[in-house]
């Protein structure tokens, strides 16, 4: 999956979104995954939903003659009809304080001394408690009431279903039960077996993400954002995972620092993260405004005020190359052997994959400001033979020395390939 995280906030009406998708092509991505739509509560936070079965009124058309529910739909057939697959986003942990649950369910929220209890989430290692959500209470011990909560979620799920989306994202899915994640999962297979289940799996713990793996996802995501290319931590997750669920990694999310602010717009630190991401596992994410070098950082609340795509960079042939030579070897759409190999050179990164069938590596140059040099005498022992071709971005796909020697450009990332 090439996701491209097209969030509500930033992107105006879902007329916007579907002009957004043109450009989203563009960039050979395959899929688009939409956050929280729904009918928010007072603080008008996008994941503090009051209704669910209501479409935000902050992302519809004023415009068009067509309910809310239509304009939806009509954007998930635009994305279909460029061959663009659509991911929404599901919440079962919790409402906003003020959601007509609340009134109509009051015994679904967790409780204590009679008072509801907020739902608490984690930032930087700490817990801190959302004051506008309430936490719904799905591990109830009263059996009729979480059959009713489960069914309700269960509805909910098929009523999405109904507009054609092609996947959902469950939010916290770790701190859901695992026998209604099951049931999500079996219900939505069920009603169509290629619908795909992506776990929100950020701020769980090792031991929950490896639950979560075992319980039938389609994809979880990775820690590759915030791993330094050196520590062993990442290649630990990824042996447990690999074999059980899919993996997708990004350079930032809508809940991150963005890379262009982190990097003072350094168009190099963008392309070779979105590299790395992108070959490193199954799946790659970016949100909106990545390949402009948006600094804006994607806010739950606020609605911008200006163009999310401030031209300070202009990356989007660079997405596509990358995403090109992605959708092209099989090697980088699995999940795969990885060795991250020594280099006399610490600024350069060295990072081998493996199949039965195919290999790669992968040579980046993280310093993004100035060159580096490589040298690799033996690379046919490296890759376990001769035949190897250079299919490095926007390159000609030549055939390249066993012994190779390159000063590596800020930002440039090689490819070298062969089929095993």
């Amino acid at each position: 999956m090439r996701i491209y995280n097209l969030f509500p906030n930033a992107l105006g009406s879902m007329a916007d979104w579907k002009e957004r998708l043109k450009k989203i092509k563009y960039m050979n991505f395959d899929h688009v995954y939409i956050n929280p739509f729904f009918q928010t509560g007072y603080s008008r936070n996008l994941y503090a939903p009051k209704n669910f079965y209501e479409i935000s009124e902050r992302i519809c058309d004023d415009n068009s003659p067509e309910s809310a529910e239509d304009q939806l739909r009509a954007f998930v057939n635009e994305a279909h009809r460029l061959g663009i697959g659509v991911i929404f986003e599901m919440i079962c942990t919790h409402t906003s304080i003020d959601s007509d649950l609340v009134l109509e369910h009051p015994e679904w929220y967790q409780s204590e001394n009679g008072q509801f209890k907020n739902y608490t989430i984690t930032s930087s290692n700490d817990w801190a408690e959302c004051v506008d959500v309430l936490r719904i209470d799905n591990n109830t011990d009263n059996m009729s009431t979480r059959e009713e909560i489960w069914s309700y979620w269960e509805g909910l799920l098929l009523h999405y279903m109904d507009f054609d989306f092609d996947g959902v994202k469950i939010h916290c899915a770790f701190n859901l039960p695992e026998g209604l994640i099951d049931r999500l999962i079996k219900t939505g297979k069920q009603k169509r077996d290629n619908f795909i289940f992506l776990g929100d799996n950020l701020g769980a713990n090792l031991g929950e993400i490896l639950d979560l793996g075992r319980i039938g996802f389609d994809y979880l995501f990775t820690s590759f954002k915030w791993w330094n290319f050196k520590d062993v931590w990442f290649l630990d997750q990824h042996y447990k995972l690999k074999n059980n669920v899919g993996l997708i990694s990004f350079p930032e999310n809508y809940d991150t620092e963005r890379i262009a602010d982190k990097y003072d717009k350094n168009p190099n630190a963008s392309m070779v993260l979105y590299s790395l991401a992108a070959y490193m596992n199954k799946g790659v994410l970016v949100p909106v405004g990545y390949e402009n070098g948006s600094s804006a950082r994607l806010d739950d609340v606020r609605i911008y005020d200006f163009n999310i795509d401030e031209e300070s960079m202009h990356l989007e042939e660079y997405i596509r190359e990358i995403n090109r030579i992605k959708e092209t070897y099989q090697i980088f759409n699995e999940e795969t052997e990885l060795f991250f190999l020594n280099c006399p050179n610490p600024n350069v990164l060295l990072l081998k994959k493996s199949t039965e069938n195919e290999s790669a590596l992968i040579i980046a140059n993280l310093n993004f400001s100035g060159e580096e040099k490589v040298s690799l005498e033996n690379l046919d022992k490296l890759l376990e033979s001769s035949l190897i071709e250079d299919i490095s971005p926007f390159s000609l796909e030549r055939t390249i020395p066993i012994a190779y020697e390159e000063l590596l450009k800020p930002g440039d990332v090689k490819i070298f390939y062969t089929k095993n």
